[in-house]
């Protein structure tokens, strides 16, 4: 793909330019399409600004801004980690388990933001009326952990590492700071 636009606005002086003096070629990947890998070819032209002396490249809507993947395939990618393990995403769509971990956080985020909650763990609890505290092994006798519930909710809100006092008492002065 080429953009059409013989001009482009300068992002350092605001000055429609119309020097275009290179083309790079930019490959960008997209969505599988029937089990096989897609990729968009995208020539970006660079633009010379006659009033501030500077180079830069066009804007890429597609993608963003240093991105090599489209918003539609970070999107998907999120949406399958948010019901399947981020390694088995990672492996299936052949990128790391960091990126998937990303594209997951940025579909989570405005989903919890629309029941009240977010991704920070230093952030506030919402206040429970009930509240239930237990603890689970992860291996029997070795790795404890310890989960804090709403009850009336039927909800999970916490899952701190740790069984001990002062490592679980942090936890519900999160809450109260909130209320204060």
């Amino acid at each position: 793909m080429v953009g059409t636009n013989e001009r482009a606005s300068c992002p350092h002086c605001g000055v429609i330019c119309v020097k275009q003096y290179d083309v790079r070629k930019r490959i960008k990947r997209d969505i599988p399409l029937r089990g096989h890998r897609v990729e968009l070819v995208l020539y970006k032209r660079r633009f010379w600004c006659g009033r501030c002396h500077k180079a830069f490249t066009e804007s890429d809507s597609a993608c963003g801004r240093y991105k090599r993947t489209t918003v539609r395939l970070r999107e998907e990618i999120g949406e399958q980690a948010c019901s399947r393990p981020i390694m088995h995403v990672a492996s299936q769509y052949e990128v790391g388990p960091r990126f998937v971990q990303e594209c997951l956080e940025t579909v989570a985020r405005p989903q919890l933001a629309r029941r009240g909650l977010s991704l920070e763990e230093s952030g506030p609890l919402p206040p429970p009326r009930h509240l239930g505290i237990d603890e689970f092994a992860h291996r029997k006798g070795h790795c404890y952990d310890t989960i804090l519930c709403d009850l009336d909710a039927r909800q999970v809100l916490e899952v701190s590492a740790g069984r001990k006092k002062d490592e679980v008492a942090r936890l519900p002065r999160r809450n109260r700071a909130e209320r204060a």
